[in-house]
C-alpha cells in the first residue's frame, strides 16, 4: 500500500496541483458518457484507473442477477480462463 500511497501524494502534490481526484473522475465521466456497450464501458473503466494508477493487473466485478453471484466482467492482466472462473457470493467476506 505504501508504494500506491506515495504515488498518489506525488499525482497529488505536483502533477495537477491537487486536481488529480478531480481531473480522473471528470476524464472517465467523460468517456463513459460516449459509450454504450457495457462490455466496453468495464474495459474503458479499467484502462483509466490503470492509466492513473501504478497497478498491472485489475478485474472488475459486477453482480449477476441470472446466478446471483458477483462475477469478473472485465479484466487486464489476468488470464481470460482463468480469471472467468472467479466469483464471489453476496455473503463471502470480500
Amino acid at each position: 500500500m505504501g508504494k500506491f500511497r506515495d504515488f498518489l501524494v506525488r499525482k497529488l502534490s505536483k502533477d495537477n496541483k491537487g486536481e488529480y481526484p478531480f481531473y480522473f473522475f471528470k476524464e472517465l465521466e467523460s468517456s463513459l458518457n460516449i459509450i454504450e456497450d457495457i462490455k466496453q464501458i468495464g474495459h474503458n473503466f479499467l484502462g483509466k484507473i490503470k492509466e492513473f494508477t501504478p497497478v498491472e493487473n485489475l478485474f472488475l466485478v459486477i453482480f449477476d442477477q441470472e446466478t446471483g453471484k458477483f462475477k469478473v466482467s472485465n479484466s487486464i492482466g489476468f488470464e481470460e480462463e482463468k480469471i472467468n472462473k472467479v466469483f464471489f457470493l453476496s455473503k463471502d467476506p470480500l
